[in-house]
C-alpha cells in the first residue's frame, strides 16, 4: 500500500499541476487578455479625449477671435454704416445740438448721387474691382441758433461722434435783435457724412 500511496502523491501533484495549468489557461489567461484589451481601449479613449479637448480649445479660440472681429465690424458699421441711416443720424445730430445747449431750427439731408471709391478702370480684373469697398457721401444741412460757446461745444461733439462727419461749410450770422442780453448767432453748417 505504501507503493500505491507514494505513486499516487506524484500523480496527484501532477494532476494538481495540470488542473492549475488548465485553470490558468482557461480562466486567468482570457481575463488577462480582456484586461489588456480594456487597457488598450482606455489608452485609445484617452488619446481621443485629448484630441477632442484640443479641438474644443481651438474652437474656443476661434470663437473668441470671431467675437473680436464681430465687435470690430460693429464698430466699423457705426463709423461707416451699410446704408444712409438718416433717421439715426438725425437723432444723433439733434442729441448733440441739445447737449451743446443750442436751438435747432432745422436738420435736413441734401440729396447727392456721387459715389466715392476706386473705379474698375484702375484694375485689370473685374473681380478685383468688386472687392474694393466704395462709399457714398451724405450731405446734411444744419441750422442752429445760440451763443458761440454752445456752438463750439457742438463742434466738439461732432468731432467726438463715432460716425465720420466732415464740416464742409459754416455760416455765422448775427440776428438784428439780441434776446436776453446774450450774444446770439444763427449758424448754418453743411456736413458731409459717409455710408456704404
Amino acid at each position: 500500500m505504501k507503493f500505491k500511496i507514494s505513486f499516487s502523491i506524484p500523480f496527484l501533484i501532477l494532476a494538481d499541476a495540470i488542473v492549475i495549468g488548465l485553470l490558468i489557461f482557461l480562466l486567468i489567461l482570457p481575463s488577462y487578455k480582456k484586461m489588456e484589451d480594456i487597457n488598450n481601449k482606455i489608452i485609445s479613449s484617452e488619446e481621443t479625449l485629448e484630441e477632442e479637448q484640443e479641438i474644443l480649445n481651438n474652437l474656443k479660440e476661434i470663437r473668441e477671435e470671431y467675437q473680436q472681429v464681430k465687435d470690430d465690424m460693429e464698430k466699423i458699421n457705426m463709423v461707416l454704416p451699410q446704408g444712409e441711416e438718416i433717421p439715426e443720424l438725425l437723432v444723433q445730430l439733434e442729441a448733440m445740438v441739445l447737449d451743446a445747449g443750442l436751438f435747432c431750427e432745422s436738420i435736413k439731408p441734401i440729396s447727392t448721387e456721387e459715389e466715392v471709391g476706386s473705379t474698375t478702370e484702375e484694375f485689370q480684373d473685374q473681380k478685383e474691382a468688386k472687392k474694393i469697398v466704395s462709399y457714398r457721401p451724405l450731405d446734411i444741412s444744419v441750422e442752429l441758433s445760440g451763443n458761440y460757446k454752445s456752438f463750439k461745444k457742438y463742434i466738439d461733439n461732432l468731432e467726438k461722434n463715432i460716425r465720420i462727419t466732415n464740416i464742409t461749410s459754416i455760416t455765422i450770422d448775427k440776428p438784428d435783435s439780441e434776446e436776453g442780453g446774450e450774444n446770439l448767432f444763427d449758424f448754418t453748417l453743411e456736413l458731409k457724412t459717409y455710408y456704404q
